[in-house]
């Protein structure tokens, strides 16, 4: 960030592990403001595990002042950016030296404080207590681990998973997919594939009969819808960086997560990298390496080191990740 005898200005859009972890780390290193919608960090990988036992909560949802002791936080969403300043959506302007986005992905059901946080999941918890029959609705990483955690501890309950794909977890492979599906049928989960359940018409979770694609009536006494979440940057279409951002509304960075273009002092993550040559994934027990024009989604817990040359689609997503050639 450069020495010199005031701090630079540095703002941090986002305080999901990415926006919160650079947050910490420089807190003392440069003049900090985290602008997030929420007063508190959450360790993401813990949120299913606080629905069947709220007490983990306590642990895992943490208050951004708990840990930015050096820093000015302000809780409020980021809806536009120029080349020197942010506007919060309360109308604030915050200016900056250096410009960090990591706004991930959107829930409008989260709340905005750890006290409210907390209490939602003691009422999603109550809700899979009371519930003698479940529906889950999404067979990707969110609704298998949320069908297995209620199968170990509330064996009793009568779980329905409804996925729309041809089998579960399809970003990674037939083996450890049909893994998945034989470990939830053996508690007692019912998968059901290739189907989509309208959900349109239910204003709570406490709806009793369901109506799936194909015509068949299910009956549950709750569900949980556990699909895919928005982009969190779609907010920059209409700001300096329109141009930087990908197909799919994604913002585009080089290898230095810097953005690409003629930005200098504005970083990217948990966002989209287009145009690094060769990659090198070090990801748990897998390792392999790859050639071509590469655009990649991560996040949370993947080593990443790039190289040159190559021609394929990498998306990392939480723990995971799958290729796919491009030519």
């Amino acid at each position: 960030m450069g020495l010199g005898c005031e701090k630079r200005r540095l703002v941090v859009i986002g305080g999901g592990v990415a926006g919160s972890l650079i947050a910490k780390s420089l807190q003392f290193h440069a003049d900090l403001t985290l602008i997030d919608q929420k007063e508190y960090f959450e360790i993401p990988w813990a949120s299913l595990r606080t629905m069947v036992e709220p007490s983990v909560g306590e642990r895992s949802v943490i208050n951004h002042r708990d840990y930015l002791t050096n820093a000015r936080i302000i809780t409020s969403s980021a809806i536009n950016i120029s080349e020197t300043e942010v506007l919060t959506g309360e109308g604030r302007l915050v200016p900056y030296d250096y410009l960090v986005i990591a706004t991930g992905h959107t829930d409008p059901t989260i709340p905005k404080t750890r006290t409210e946080r907390l209490k939602q999941y003691k009422e999603e918890n109550e809700k899979i207590d009371l519930a003698s029959s479940i529906l889950i609705v999404g067979g990707g990483p969110t609704g298998v681990e949320l069908a297995a955690e209620i199968a170990v501890d509330f064996p009793d309950k009568k779980l329905t998973l409804v996925h729309n794909g041809s089998r579960l977890l399809q970003f990674i492979g037939q083996k450890a997919s049909d893994k998945t599906l034989n470990w939830l049928a053996s508690k007692k989960v019912e998968v059901m594939l290739e189907k989509s359940v309208s959900l349109d018409n239910i204003s709570n979770g406490n709806s009793t009969s369901y109506r799936t694609s194909d015509g068949e009536t299910l009956n549950a006494d709750c569900h949980f819808l556990c699909t895919a979440k928005s982009l969190g940057s779609t907010w920059l279409k209409h700001t300096v960086l329109e141009s930087n951002l990908d197909s799919y509304g994604r913002l585009m960075v080089d290898e230095n997560l810097r953005v690409k273009g003629n930005q200098t002092r504005i970083f990217g993550t948990e966002t989209c990298f287009s145009g690094c040559k060769e990659l090198e994934i070090v990801n748990g027990r897998r390792k392999r390496k790859q050639t071509g024009n590469i655009q990649t989604s991560f996040s949370k817990g993947n080593c990443i080191t790039w190289e040159k040359g190559c021609s394929g689609t990498i998306t990392i997503h939480n723990h995971y990740w799958k290729c796919s050639w491009i030519d």
